[in-house]
């Protein structure tokens, strides 16, 4: 039991990170394309 929280806990820890990357990477994109 534990060991499966703890493997959600990361999951979810990744994909927040994951979520937040991809933001950033939207917004140089969007900001080297209006700057162009």
């Amino acid at each position: 039991m534990i060991s499966i929280i703890a493997v959600n806990t990361d999951t979810r820890l990744m994909m927040s990170i994951f979520v937040i990357f991809n933001r950033l990477l939207i917004r140089m994109i969007l900001t080297m394309k209006w700057s162009k």
